[in-house]
């Protein structure tokens, strides 16, 4: 940077919070003819004056989750930011702005995120059944019914990757109700004994009658079933990625449907049950 220039930005470093004080050193490598500088800049770091804005991410994450898949209406190493300015030898550390309580809503819209989640998770049976094909207002009764138990027995855990002023990576690891783990023997005893007598000699009729009752009946075994990661999962969980608004400080879930985004799509199918 030339001389009488200056300039104002954001430093992201990693800090130990055991530690009471740092010194952050400023210099220049090279100046144009080669030789060392022998001037440098040390500006004193005080990490408790910083707040640790890594738990209100982990918030607006909780909070997407439960909005959005939880019925809910809208569940590290330590990185800490500052606003440096620099002009000349004359250098500063202020603290980032206040941010209002806009900065801790989400700016997502939660009934277009929740139908989306919906509208996978009633495809997804629709394609779980050979003979029976629930229609719309029977899925949605369904996951109604999913939502509403696995919002009480789910688990999450939240761990942050990556945390900038403006913008944030998480890593989600939630724990759910696996449909595809239930133990349905019961329910399809029920249904044989119940219809034993039957004279019905269209099997496919029979067939298609059963697994309508299974699927009419799946949410009485809810409090029973195991409770598990997805048995897919990665290592490190599902990548949620969180942008900031400039303009009214508030964070946005990134919920499009892109290839560079196909994490997003393997958590909507993970809070399917695994369908």
């Amino acid at each position: 940077m030339s001389k009488g220039k200056s300039k104002t930005g954001y430093l992201v470093y990693q800090v130990d919070k055991s530690e009471k004080k740092y010194d952050l050193s400023v210099g220049q490598l090279y100046i144009s003819d080669g030789k060392k500088t022998k001037d440098e800049i040390t500006i004193p770091v005080k990490i408790s004056k910083y707040k640790d804005n890594t738990e209100e991410i982990k918030s607006l994450t909780n909070q997407f989750i439960n909005q959005t898949f939880l019925n809910g209406s809208g569940s590290l190493s330590r990185t800490y930011t500052s606003a440096a300015s620099f002009e000349g030898k004359k250098a500063t550390v202020e603290l980032l702005a206040t941010k209002s309580k806009s900065s801790k809503k989400l700016s997502n819209d939660a009934d277009s995120d929740k139908k989306a989640y919906y509208d996978v998770f009633s495809q997804a049976l629709k394609n779980s059944f050979q003979y029976f094909k629930p229609s719309d207002a029977e899925t949605t009764t369904f996951i109604d019914q999913y939502v509403e138990v696995n919002a009480k027995r789910a688990k999450m855990d939240v761990t942050i990757k990556s945390y900038f002023p403006d913008s944030a990576v998480v890593q989600v690891k939630p724990s759910v109700i696996d449909l595809k783990d239930m133990d349905l023997t019961s329910l399809e005893k029920d249904y044989i004994n119940q219809h034993k007598n039957d004279s019905n000699s269209d099997y496919q009729t029979y067939y298609k009658e059963a697994e309508k009752y299974v699927f009419d009946n799946m949410h009485s075994h809810y409090d029973d079933a195991q409770v598990n990661t997805p048995k897919y999962m990665p290592t490190d969980g599902y990548t949620l990625k969180l942008q900031r608004d400039s303009d009214s400080g508030k964070w946005k879930v990134d919920t499009t449907e892109s290839s560079s985004n196909y994490s997003y799509d393997d958590l909507l199918e993970a809070f399917s049950g695994g369908m």
